[in-house]
């Protein structure tokens, strides 16, 4: 997640919608970031080995590995359905 301070302490990115109304300290419901400010913001998170970067990171290897799971159950399944 990309707070306010992140925002203030880098500047707010080019063109993104987000760091506007943050900066401006309005809601953000429903607003996206544009990926060129996400970026620029792992990109700084990981250099500074910021815990929710590696948080993040953290997350989606485990979310990768619980997909490859249910992919290689849904496939046996489908394995076994042909065979019989």
């Amino acid at each position: 997640m990309i707070r306010r301070e992140d925002v203030e302490l880098m500047g707010p990115a080019a063109g993104c919608p987000t760091c506007r109304k943050q900066m401006m300290k309005e809601p953000l419901a429903g607003v996206p970031r544009t990926e060129e400010c996400r970026r620029r913001h792992e990109r700084v998170m990981a250099r500074d080995k910021d815990h929710r970067y590696e948080r993040a990171f953290e997350n989606l290897m485990h979310e990768d590995e619980e997909t490859v799971r249910r992919k290689n159950v849904n496939r046996h399944a489908v394995e076994e359905r042909e065979l019989n």
